[in-house]
């Protein structure tokens, strides 16, 4: 099965009843409109489960559940937050956070690990 999702028109936010948050703050996680997703209608609104991580190799982030890959960011985040994909990216690679098994990008290690299935 391919766990990877697609979220379009998205935003950073720290939990889905947070306004938005700039990239390098917070609980990481996204808000926007999903498409690939089993279970979910094409274009469902959708808060991600918590970001993990970053592959650089396949640019998808990690997140609890399944991985994405990022669409068009929602104007209105970008116009807020400019650059916001390349901010976030540089965010995990500075900071510390817990690992996890199923992180490629662990923020904590800092560098690129296998994933064991």
């Amino acid at each position: 099965m391919n766990k990877t999702a697609i979220i379009e028109n998205w935003s950073f936010v720290t939990a889905p009843t947070d306004p938005w948050m700039p990239p390098e703050f917070g609980t990481p996680r996204f808000h926007g409109n999903v498409y690939n997703y089993p279970g979910r209608k094409e274009g469902e609104a959708v808060y991600t489960s918590e970001l993990q991580g970053y592959n650089p190799e396949t640019d998808e982030f990690i997140c609890l559940s399944r991985n994405y890959k990022l669409g068009k960011v929602n104007e209105e985040y970008e116009k807020a937050f400019p650059n916001a994909k390349e901010r976030l990216i540089l965010a995990l690679q500075k900071k510390e956070c817990p690992k996890k098994p199923n992180v490629i990008f662990n923020c904590f290690d800092k560098k690129v690990v296998e994933i064991k299935e």
